[in-house]
């Protein structure tokens, strides 16, 4: 198996912004089937000794990307610290059906695009390589790539990722047309796969943002991911949103897709907040904790 291998060439370093306020991030550690065939800113009231703050939203970071290396290898441990781009139901297949999306994840590194994917049953490359799909919408056009059969699509796509073999379309929006497809390394254990694409294969470039269609083509039922056919979003714009209202408990809730919640340190509840129930800060050792993710370290 052909191993791909990152080195990180930038240094951890302390993140800032003078939009976070009162937090803290930590730096851790050739066949091709067609599946359509068979049908910022922060509210603040300051005191000389207390700052309460009801909102604080963060979207853009002056972060630098301290993921772990990815390396091909059909193991997982460097994945810990990249959040999923999305969660597809178990059970909405056949029980016969070969794919059912649970997660999926994507990051970015040294450019290249790194994909992952976890299914309820094994993954079978063997016999059923040209059954796992990733349709890729690089320009966010729907109207300049594949749209499905029927064109009842919400994205375009360029491209796609079918088994471990890239493809760009070449058709009309509903027309199955792909060049010849160009293979790319690939790892598997059990149900969870990692493939490695680069960036210039998919004619990316600098600050670019995609959409990911996952497609299982099942013998009875297509699991889509997400089901309104819409792909999922990379990178994700927001990368935390914390109202800080729970107005109990020691966990801030992050309400983007992230799920980046804060641990809360010192800080009270209140109820007079500008919009109802806060936090309280002291201005000197009271904050929110937040773990770091790759979706707190956009990609540069």
């Amino acid at each position: 198996m052909t191993k791909l291998k990152n080195i990180l060439a930038a240094e951890r370093k302390n993140c800032h912004s003078r939009n976070l306020l009162a937090i803290r991030t930590s730096f851790p550690k050739s066949f091709i089937g067609n599946p359509d065939t068979k049908e910022k800113g922060t509210w603040i009231t300051r005191s000389s000794r207390v700052m309460t703050a009801c909102i604080a939203m963060l979207s853009t970071f002056l972060f630098l990307n301290i993921a772990y290396p990815i390396t091909i290898d059909g193991t997982f441990d460097d994945w810990t610290d990249v959040s999923p781009i999305g969660t597809d139901s178990s059970g909405d297949v056949s029980p016969t059906d070969p794919i059912d999306w649970t997660s999926l994840w994507a990051v970015s590194q040294d450019n290249t695009l790194y994909l992952s994917y976890q299914t309820v049953s094994n993954i079978d490359f063997t016999n059923h390589a040209w059954r796992y799909n990733i349709f890729v919408d690089t320009d966010n056009n729907v109207n300049t790539g594949y749209r499905g059969l029927y064109g009842d699509w919400s994205i375009g796509a360029d491209y796609l990722i079918q088994g471990a073999s890239l493809f760009q379309y070449t058709g009309n929006g509903t027309s199955w047309m792909w060049s010849s497809g160009t293979f790319y390394p690939y790892g598997i254990t059990a149900n969870r796969l990692e493939i490695a694409i680069p960036e210039s294969a998919l004619g990316l470039t600098t600050g670019y943002r995609i959409k990911l269609l996952f497609n299982g083509d099942n013998p009875s039922i297509t699991d889509y991911a997400k089901d309104d056919k819409e792909g999922y979003l990379f990178p994700d714009p927001l990368s935390g949103l914390w109202h800080l209202n729970e107005n109990q408990g020691l966990t801030a809730l992050d309400s983007s897709s992230n799920n980046n919640d804060g641990t809360v340190y010192g800080a009270s509840w209140t109820s007079y907040g500008l919009t109802g129930p806060c936090l309280s800060f002291d201005a000197a050792s009271d904050y929110v904790y937040i773990e770091n993710s790759d979706s707190l370290c956009p990609q540069q």
